[in-house]
């Protein structure tokens, strides 16, 4: 259907107009989220290119094409990459929007999260705060970006070993994610996740392990078996196991997260050689029980 109406807008309205340029990003935002990230780079790009001739470089429009492109990029690993798309579309809206509507939020929320994956956590932490207090004033404290911005401080305060700072953080987006969205959508599944990791993080293997199966159980319903996120979730609760000592129960899950992971964004991804290693380590212990 997208391939289609990109096809259409070609014809009718040329390559070189806002609603082809639309059509472009679309198609691509429908790509990225089935995890074919690659596939989806070039249609972004071409999506930023239109718009920069056509509406020009300061564009609500323009800001929200240098965005995609970087979270794509962010999603491939190249966050260095994908940190100067970012903080060019922050910019932008800063100019044309102000700092207090909710895209110019979600633009800090973007550089943010590139800098928590390039581990500049300090840094991270002041722009997540940032959407978050820009969030609460312009859309409440029951929307789902507010939920979002909960969770983000989380899992930053998360990646420093701060453990049990975060889980208030992640309860308190799981309770507004759950209100908002219900339990069966992928955003409450991140939030059921962000709590399962964090109670690892803290020893509490067991009372995490039923977050873990919720969230896996709604990512292959909602994105079916073959995406990206339903191979980290398997990945998870694979780990999980394995914290438990039930070693042999984790190895078909991790191996599963592996095929999947490795045959949607390559052997090279950053998440492909974390599942591997996780799959080598539950292997050799395996292997030690056995002799």
């Amino acid at each position: 259907m997208f391939r289609k109406a990109l096809e259409i807008r070609q014809r009718v309205l040329g390559e070189e107009h806002p609603q082809t340029a639309g059509s472009y990003n679309n198609l691509a935002s429908i790509l990225n989220a089935q995890g074919n990230y690659k596939e989806a780079e070039p249609l972004y790009r071409k999506s930023l290119e239109i718009h920069q001739r056509v509406l020009g470089a300061e564009h609500p429009h323009t800001a929200t094409s240098y965005n995609n492109v970087g979270y794509n990029l962010n999603a491939q690993g190249r966050y260095k990459e994908a940190e100067p798309l970012y903080r060019k579309g922050l910019e932008i809206r800063q100019l044309v929007l102000g700092e207090g509507h909710p895209d110019t939020a979600g633009s800090y929320n973007g550089v943010a999260s590139n800098l928590k994956d390039q581990g500049k956590y300090q840094e991270a932490e002041l722009l997540y705060r940032k959407s978050l207090e820009m969030r609460q004033r312009a859309l409440g404290e029951e929307h789902p970006l507010t939920a979002q911005s909960y969770s983000n401080i989380g899992m930053n305060l998360e990646s420093q070993g701060k453990y049990t700072e975060a889980e208030p953080l992640y309860r308190k987006g799981l309770e507004i994610r759950q209100r908002m969205l219900g339990n069966e959508h992928p955003d409450t599944a991140i939030s059921y996740n962000n709590i399962g990791t964090n109670l690892d993080g803290q020893g509490k293997y067991e009372e995490a392990e039923p977050f873990y199966r919720k969230i896996l159980e709604i990512r292959q319903r909602a994105l079916g078996v073959e995406h990206p996120d339903t191979a980290i979730s398997y990945n998870n609760l694979g780990m999980n196991l394995d914290n438990q000592g039930k070693f042999e129960e984790a190895e078909p899950m991790l191996r599963k997260s592996y095929n999947i992971i490795s045959a949607a964004l390559g052997d090279n991804h950053p998440s492909t050689k974390i599942i591997w290693n996780n799959l080598e380590s539950n292997s050799l212990k395996i292997n030690s029980i056995e002799k």
